[in-house]
């Protein structure tokens, strides 16, 4: 469900297991999906306006390529994967 106005999303320590479908938040900004237990960055995506994304303490193995294509992405943590 896209939510066209929101610009931080904060969804750590929710033990998250996959992010499928997350994309399409066009005005997101800052994203913090920290302390879950996502395996992929898959479904993480479409979302032009990303500057910070905040991987850390997941078990993610590899990036997808659609998170590569994010070009406002400035700050990705992926410390603890």
């Amino acid at each position: 469900m896209p939510l066209p106005r929101l610009t931080r999303l904060i969804l750590n320590e929710n033990e998250i297991a996959t992010a499928a479908n997350f994309g399409g938040h066009k005005a997101l900004q800052y994203l913090d999906l920290s302390k879950n237990k996502l395996t992929s960055t898959e479904g993480i995506a479409d979302m032009p306006a990303l500057q910070h994304l905040d991987l850390s303490e997941n078990e993610i193995a590899e990036v997808s390529s659609g998170l590569k294509n994010m070009k406002s992405l400035s700050k990705l943590i992926l410390a603890k994967n």
